[in-house]
């Protein structure tokens, strides 16, 4: 726990990023730095054509093969899905909702 105090002290100490946050989202930030996302199984359920279809939890998403490294994917899938009050930065929060069919691009 100690660490986690470090990092927090750190960052506030050296706020030189043009983004301002909350302390509290800085908080949460150290926290998700600190522990990691929640551990999520990546299961390939087919592999065509070098496109691979893969499911995390009721989410399927077709990929090129090799475009992730294992475990990537998963990663990414929590900073979209992650409840946003453990994870500011996450996509589905207020009046933003993610639902079937819809498109997702994080560029």
């Amino acid at each position: 726990m100690t660490v986690f105090f470090k990092i927090i002290f750190k960052s506030l100490q050296k706020d030189k990023s043009k983004y301002k946050f909350k302390f509290l989202d800085k908080l949460i930030g150290a926290k998700i730095f600190y522990k990691g996302f929640e551990k999520l199984n990546e299961n390939i359920i087919s592999d065509k054509n070098n496109i691979i279809e893969m499911q995390i939890k009721n989410f399927k998403f077709f990929v090129p093969e090799n475009v992730f490294k294992k475990g990537e994917l998963a990663y990414i899938y929590n900073e979209v899905f992650y409840n946003p009050i453990f994870n500011p930065h996450s996509y589905e929060k207020n009046s933003v909702k993610i639902e079937q069919n819809d498109i997702v691009i994080d560029a």
